[in-house]
C-alpha cells in the first residue's frame, strides 16, 4: 500500500469546551500569538492537473516572518533531537 499524507486535526475551546475532530484536512495553519509566527501542515502540492496528494506532509515554520523550518516529519524531528 502506497503511504499517503494525512492531516487530522482535533481542536478543544476555551476551557476545554466545544472539542471538534476534523479528520482528512488539506492544509492547517496554526498561527501563535501574532500572524508571523505559524505552523503550515500541507499534504498536498502542486496546483491545477498537479495537484495531488504528497507522500509526507510537509511542514513550515515561521518565526517573526521568517522561516525557520520546510520539510517533512521526519526531518523536523531529526533537527530536534
Amino acid at each position: 500500500m502506497k503511504k499517503e499524507a494525512k492531516i487530522d486535526l482535533s481542536v478543544i475551546g476555551i476551557q476545554g469546551k466545544n472539542k471538534t475532530w476534523n479528520p482528512n484536512k488539506g492544509q492547517i495553519i496554526t498561527f501563535i500569538d501574532s500572524s508571523n509566527n505559524f505552523i503550515c501542515v500541507d499534504a498536498f502540492e502542486g496546483s491545477g492537473n498537479s495537484y495531488k496528494r504528497r507522500e509526507n506532509s510537509y511542514i513550515e515554520v515561521c518565526h517573526e516572518g521568517e522561516f525557520i523550518f520546510k520539510g517533512t516529519f521526519k526531518e523536523l524531528i531529526e533537527k530536534l533531537k
